[in-house]
């Protein structure tokens, strides 16, 4: 079983409903590197996205064809060329949460190994939710980019 970092356990009780997202490109700190708790907590909230972007992604995993748990993290994985990865322990409970939603379906398949898997597909439900998001996700992004094109950042 995985040990779950102190960050990573520290968000999940701040925030229990929002996935743990993490990026590789920003760094961990270790326990003996000296950096005190409050540090910790930032770095935990900078590799984290906001509300709401584990489902976007997993939406849009689903969007492109249906599939099972493990083929939706490999997806955002691959589709960000490494930079996002999403743990098994909040993918599978985020999908729990977009199925009770009405986002998507799920039902038992063959996976190409031959196993037997929970596929999952996106509703006409999910696809309204999705285009919601991700147009309210151009707008944010493109006012951060604003903002830090300004500052020549």
């Amino acid at each position: 079983m995985r040990r779950v970092p102190a960050v990573e356990r520290h968000w999940r009780q701040l925030h229990p409903n929002i996935g743990y997202v993490y990026s590789r490109s920003i760094p961990t700190p270790n326990r003996d590197d000296g950096i005190h708790e409050f540090k910790r907590r930032r770095v935990a909230r900078m590799r984290s996205l906001f509300t709401g972007t584990l489902n976007m992604l997993v939406l849009s995993a689903l969007a492109v064809e249906p599939m099972h748990g493990y083929a939706i993290g490999r997806w955002i994985r691959d589709s960000s060329a490494g930079e996002l990865g999403v743990e098994e322990g909040q993918l599978y409970p985020a999908l729990q949460r977009l199925r009770g939603r009405g986002w998507v379906t799920a039902e038992w398949g063959t996976t190409d190994t031959g196993r037997r898997a929970k596929f999952y597909r996106l509703t006409p439900r999910g696809e309204q939710h999705l285009d919601t998001q991700v147009a309210k996700w151009r707008r944010y992004a493109s006012a951060v980019l604003g903002i830090l094109d300004s500052n020549g950042g």
